[in-house]
């Protein structure tokens, strides 16, 4: 069963609660009910198909997009937050989720991948990759169709361009509106190499003043770098960098 790369839930005790407090998430579904079998003559029996929880809020609401991560009904996906939250550098939140990727029922790992984590992997940190930016409001307000890892397609409402000097290009990259702050699907020369194939994710966090942090050392794997039964937007074309951003999170196999 497919879903969409969607948010952690919200944990029933402390170990989890940091976790959730950390990515803020909510709570998922549990399965989807696929069949009522009649069984003997008074009782019935309900057949349940588990698989990765259905999202709880749709791709092209800024709200549930990677970062108060997530987008599903119309399709709904999810993200990790790969930022400062609350006082929590961004070494704490690795750590956080390296504790729900190995340990956590909903984790994206599937079961055997879970007894066999070790954690997942990262550049150095650069910080020579973390920039401030403002948005080119070019072809802000649009929805805009993005193509996921399955094939289909979604929409997400576009907020404009981000630019800055990397590897002595300037480059640009198209961001999506994600609350007050934007998202950004992107791959680059790692990609494929010491990156995940298909794209990484960033979010650019609000700086006041019309100003971004674009950090790339906070640059993460959509879900489906780690099995294929998640469904994830892929990064459009115009948001293929041809330099290398070496930050962030390495591939996982």
């Amino acid at each position: 069963m497919h879903a969409f790369h969607r948010p952690i839930a919200k944990a029933g005790n402390a170990e989890r609660a940091a976790v959730a407090h950390a990515f803020r998430e909510d709570p998922p579904g549990i399965g989807k009910v696929v069949t009522v079998v009649p069984h003997g003559s008074q009782d019935l029996e309900v057949v349940i198909r588990l698989g990765p929880a259905d999202p709880v809020r749709h791709e092209a609401d800024p709200q549930t997009w990677p970062g108060k991560h997530a987008p599903e009904s119309r399709s709904r996906n999810a993200r990790q937050v790969a930022h400062v939250v609350d006082g929590m550098d961004v070494q704490e939140l690795r750590h956080e989720k390296d504790h729900y990727f190995g340990h956590a029922h909903d984790s994206p790992l599937t079961v055997d991948q879970r007894a066999h984590f070790e954690g997942l992997r990262y550049f150095p940190d650069d910080s020579s990759l973390r920039f401030t930016v403002t948005v080119d409001p070019e072809g802000a307000g649009a929805v805009e169709e993005v193509e996921m890892s399955d094939g289909s397609t979604e929409h997400l409402p576009r907020a404009g361009k981000v630019r800055f000097d990397v590897g002595g290009e300037r480059a640009s990259l198209a961001a999506f509106s994600q609350g007050d702050g934007l998202f950004i699907p992107f791959r680059d020369s790692t990609s494929g190499i010491e990156t995940y194939g298909a794209g990484r994710y960033v979010e650019a966090e609000p700086l006041g003043d019309g100003r971004f942090e674009l950090d790339f050392n906070r640059a993460y794997n959509p879900y489906c770098a780690y099995n294929d039964a998640w469904r994830c937007p892929l990064p459009p074309r115009e948001n293929w960098l041809t330099v290398p951003i070496r930050a962030g999170e390495l591939s996982f196999h």
